[in-house]
């Protein structure tokens, strides 16, 4: 039997916490990588996307991921395509929707969005390719975009 009045328990102030994050799912492939090792000097275009997810798993506990995929082309060809899936598991209590859903798709991204970069950056360059560089990403426009279009995360 808990020695947890349940009385108290629904009494708690409203939190928001992440229990942990991790790698969902990470790719990398180099159709191009030979010609890359020999010719490290020839310029490459890069392709960015940048998506967010969002699942509620049970309770008041939300997986939240971020997707970056890249896409490495030289000369029009692709040269390597990386895919990161980076999900954090964020607990959400006692939050009214209006508050909760804001932070699962703006601001929950924005803490993981670090890592997941990091990632990215450290597995190209350990697959032969030059520095990338992220810029910032103003997920709350990616929102936006998304209800605009009908697709938003899933909260």
């Amino acid at each position: 039997m808990s020695d947890v009045n349940q009385d108290v328990v629904g009494a708690l102030p409203p939190a928001i916490s992440l229990r942990g994050q991790y790698v969902k799912d990470l790719s990398i492939e180099c159709p191009g990588g030979r010609h890359r090792a020999m010719n490290k000097d020839e310029p490459f275009e890069l392709d960015t996307q940048v998506g967010v997810e969002v699942l509620k798993i049970e309770g008041d506990l939300y997986e939240v991921v971020i997707r970056i995929l890249l896409r490495g082309m030289v000369k029009g060809a692709d040269s390597f395509l990386l895919d990161v899936w980076y999900a954090g598991c964020f607990e959400v209590r006692g939050l009214d929707e209006a508050f909760a859903k804001p932070f699962l798709t703006i601001e929950a991204p924005r803490m993981l969005y670090p890592h997941a970069t990091s990632i990215a950056v450290i597995t190209a360059a350990m697959s032969g390719y030059a520095p990338i560089t992220f810029g910032p990403v103003d997920f709350a426009s990616l929102q936006q975009q998304n209800l605009e279009i009908g697709t938003p995360p899933q909260a």
